[in-house]
């Protein structure tokens, strides 16, 4: 450890090691080049009290924590405020851990020896948040020269793919979304703990999730579409923007590797979210400012967690700052319009806006995917989203997107398994059948191989009971 006097700080400057504030908080990583503002905003905000060193433990007054031995559990308030192996403040004061929190506090956790006042928390949170800003005012320059616009590449995703064998069934999904989100969760819980991550961790799953695509691109969505035990989990919203990523980045006519770039960005914009308390996440009500201030700035703190992934591209880093804005400037964090929004964020937006519409939270129910895809698209129309990268979801969904239930004309009820891109209204679907001579007809019936006055959908309906794993929103009420 050595302590830093601020007078000899100079822009332009590269630190040795990772600078540290007193109580602990990584301030900037090994590395980084001191610019006029970041010298002027640590020493406003920091005074003398910073440090160079390796870890955060090696600070006085502060203790390595235990995560294990039951003092952290989610749900349950800290007294002190934790950090993670990498000095990031994960959990204030006063504030319980999530799963995804604790996590991260078990890679190895710190926390002050002494309770904090509130004040205290008060001030250490806006010299943070003045030191973010910052900091993110210096990453954002590198994005000066980066296009914007990704053009549709001559050696595009093959999307023509029709195979009827090879697709597993819904248990194999789901153990299959379930050991992916445990991936991401591992991803996730090392970010925020400040390990140190390479980037071919991340991009083994996109790879994975593109080979998937291309072998069955009618049946692809039904793995980010699949009912989850908890669909306001950060790892598994992250898994589903992921998978819709994708597969928009595909429809768009995109080379392999921005596809791969669209997934990477689905998967950690987010990331930032990590270190919102949940109780905020999952209000039950409507925001105050300071909540929702809190809320609009997880892009900024995503930017900057992304740091621990080594070789992370910055148009993804771009792209997860820029992915709550809105063509119309309504969005945040810094009200841009159209032109200045990235194409890859403009994917991830849309993407990101379809799963939160399905997904279920204290204040509301889900969505049905059918009057998701409706809203969707509604938004498209308005130019709030990109309206290119609404119709790539609606090709990649279809208009009854995977996992949704229909009414035949048949007056038979089914569960749509796949989509035809040519056909949106003409889905794949399962229908079960009694048989008076024997067990049920299973059968799976493409609609585009029957003319529409033989079989077609005439509604969506709510999943029969036998299906559900959240309750229906007629249950709901």
């Amino acid at each position: 450890m050595k302590s830093l006097d601020i007078a000899t700080l100079r822009s332009g400057t590269r630190l040795p090691q990772n600078l540290y504030s007193r109580q602990g908080v990584l301030l900037l990583r090994q590395g980084s080049e001191l610019s006029e503002e970041l010298v002027k905003t640590l020493a406003g905000a920091y005074g003398g009290d910073l440090f160079l060193a390796r870890t955060p433990i090696e600070l006085d007054g502060l203790e390595a924590r235990d995560a294990g031995n039951g003092t952290y559990a989610p749900g349950r308030a800290v007294q002190r405020d934790t950090l993670t192996a990498g000095g990031i403040v994960v959990v204030e004061a006063g504030e319980a851990p999530d799963e995804l929190q604790v996590d991260a506090i078990r890679l190895g956790g710190v926390a002050a020896t002494r309770p904090a006042s509130i004040a205290d928390v008060s001030r250490d949170r806006r010299e943070r948040i003045r030191l973010a800003d910052a900091h993110v005012a210096v990453i954002k320059r590198r994005w000066d020269d980066l296009p914007l616009r990704i053009e549709s590449a001559p050696a595009s995703l093959d999307l023509t793919n029709r195979a009827r064998v090879g697709w597993p069934d819904d248990h194999a999904l789901r153990r299959y979304r379930a050991s992916s989100v445990d991936r991401v969760r591992t991803l996730y819980a090392r970010v925020l703990a400040g390990v140190e991550i390479e980037l071919a961790e991340a991009t083994e799953l996109i790879e994975d999730l593109i080979e998937r695509l291309v072998a069955h691109p009618d049946r692809f969505t039904r793995i980010a579409l699949l009912e989850s035990r908890d669909l306001d989990f950060l790892p598994d919203h992250a898994f589903t923007c992921c998978c819709l990523s994708i597969c928009i980045g595909a429809r768009l006519g995109w080379s392999r590797t921005d596809v791969a770039l669209a997934g990477l960005s689905g998967l950690f914009a987010d990331i930032g979210m990590g270190l919102v308390p949940e109780r905020i996440r999952r209000s039950p009500g409507l925001l105050d400012e300071a909540e929702r201030s809190r809320v609009e700035r997880h892009s900024g703190a995503g930017v900057i967690l992304l740091e621990v992934i080594q070789g992370m591209p910055e148009s993804v880093r771009r792209a997860v700052y820029q992915h709550h804005e809105r063509l119309n400037g309504s969005g945040y964090p810094d009200r841009l319009r159209a032109r200045h929004i990235s194409d890859l964020a403009r994917a991830v937006s849309v993407a990101d806006s379809f799963g939160a519409s399905l997904a279920w939270r204290n204040h509301r129910a889900g969505r049905l995917p059918y009057h998701a895809i409706e809203e969707v698209v509604r938004l498209g129309s308005e130019r709030v989203l990109d309206r290119k990268a609404t119709r790539a979801l609606v090709q990649c969904t279809g208009i009854f997107p995977v996992g949704s239930w229909v009414r035949l004309s048949t007056g038979l009820d089914a569960l749509v398994v796949g989509n035809d891109s040519e056909a949106l209204d003409r889905p794949m679907v399962r229908v079960k059948m009694h048989s008076e001579v024997g067990p049920p007809i299973d059968q799976v019936v493409r609609l585009s191989d029957h003319a529409p006055w033989e079989l077609s959908v005439i509604k969506p309906i709510e999943p029969p009971l036998h299906a559900r794993t959240v309750p229906s929103r007629r249950d709901a009420a």
